[in-house]
C-alpha cells in the first residue's frame, strides 16, 4: 500500500512538473498545425475537418469547410509561426510579414498564460499536450491555435 501511494504521488508530481512550461521550453520555430474555433476542428496537415464539444456538422457543410480548409485562408492560416528567442522575445510571423514583441508567462485563473504585446496586450491560455503548443484565447467564443515545433 505504502509503494502504491509513493507511485501516485511520483506520478502527479511528474505530470505537474511536464504542464509547466518555460521560455526554454518554447524556444524554435512554431508553425501552424491545427485550429478549432466554435467547435469544429480544422487540421492543416490531414485536410480534416471534424466536430467536436456537441458541434454537429452536416455533409454539406463539412464538404464546404473542407473546401475552405485548402483554400487562400487555410493558406493564410498555415503562414502563421511564432519563433521563441532567448530573453522573452517572440517573432510573430504571418507570410511575410512579422514582428518581434516581448512576451511573459504567468498563471492566471490556476492556468498558464502567454502574454503578448501586439501593440494591444493578448492573452493566451497557454499548454503543451502531445507535442503541440496550445494557444487558446478566451472570449465569447474561444479559439484555440494548436502550433507543432518545427525540427
Amino acid at each position: 500500500m505504502k509503494l502504491k501511494f509513493i507511485l501516485i504521488a511520483l506520478f502527479v508530481a511528474f505530470a505537474t512538473q511536464a504542464q509547466t512550461i518555460t521560455q526554454e521550453g518554447l524556444l524554435g520555430k512554431w508553425h501552424m498545425a491545427k485550429f478549432e474555433m466554435d467547435g469544429v476542428f480544422f487540421n492543416f496537415e490531414t485536410a480534416q475537418v471534424t466536430a467536436g464539444n456537441g458541434t454537429t456538422l452536416s455533409p454539406e457543410e463539412v464538404k464546404q469547410l473542407k473546401e475552405e480548409l485548402t483554400g487562400a485562408v487555410a493558406e493564410q492560416l498555415k503562414s502563421n509561426t511564432m519563433t521563441f528567442k532567448p530573453g522573452g522575445k517572440v517573432i510573430m510571423a504571418e507570410g511575410e510579414k512579422s514582428q518581434e514583441v516581448q512576451y511573459t508567462l504567468s498563471n492566471k485563473e490556476d492556468k498558464q498564460t502567454l502574454v503578448v504585446k501586439v501593440p494591444e496586450e493578448m492573452v493566451f491560455f497557454v499548454a503543451i499536450k502531445d507535442n503541440f503548443l496550445e494557444l487558446t484565447i478566451n472570449g465569447h467564443n474561444p479559439i484555440t491555435m494548436y502550433l507543432k515545433k518545427d525540427k
